[in-house]
């Protein structure tokens, strides 16, 4: 960095920091105080302390006198774990326990794991092109016929439906919502 290039960039800097304290400056000048004082004439003055209590503060504080005392309910809300014992009612709960059979397993295919939820079509020159918008639930996979996913060969996209072949030649027909 040559010396006219520091003289240049203290300059823009020193430029810079006079723009914004001008600015400061006019703006202060400009825009409305946020709070005004008040002239001591126009203040509120106390209003002087009433000493005779009114009626309703008497009622008050005769109830407070003779407010009944809380109940004693025997249980303390900051201590957990502890509770009353129960009574021996003699009852006996029996559980009879007799093992089920385990449950089948599940079906080894049971067609691909994917949703169509959407084509998408392009205009090219040999003719329409169409790219199908798949989904597993967690990723968005854009496919064309030929392309593999999943196990699964595409092998025609129509404007509704894609149509999936697997290795043992089993089509799958995915179907718009």
């Amino acid at each position: 960095m040559g010396k006219s290039a520091r003289v240049h960039t203290r300059t823009a800097a020193l430029l810079g920091v006079i723009c914004l304290a001008i600015g400061w400056v006019v703006a202060s000048v400009l825009s409305p105080p946020v709070a005004t004082t008040q002239p001591r004439s126009a203040r509120v003055q106390p209003q002087p302390r009433i000493d005779a209590p009114a009626p309703f503060t008497e009622r008050l504080q005769t109830r407070l006198q003779e407010a009944p005392p809380p109940p004693d309910t025997g249980r303390n809300p900051f201590l957990f774990g502890r509770r009353a014992p129960v009574p021996d009612s003699g009852a006996r709960l029996v559980l009879n326990f007799t093992p089920t059979e385990p449950a089948p397993p599940a079906a080894e295919d049971a067609g691909p794991r994917l949703s169509l939820t959407g084509v998408a079509t392009t205009q090219a020159e040999t003719g329409v092109t169409r790219t199908a918008v798949l989904s597993d639930g967690r990723d968005v996979y854009l496919v064309a016929p030929g392309d593999p996913i999943g196990g699964y060969t595409v092998e025609r996209v129509d404007e509704t439906t894609v149509v999936l072949v697997d290795a043992a030649g089993r089509k799958a027909t995915l179907r718009l919502p």
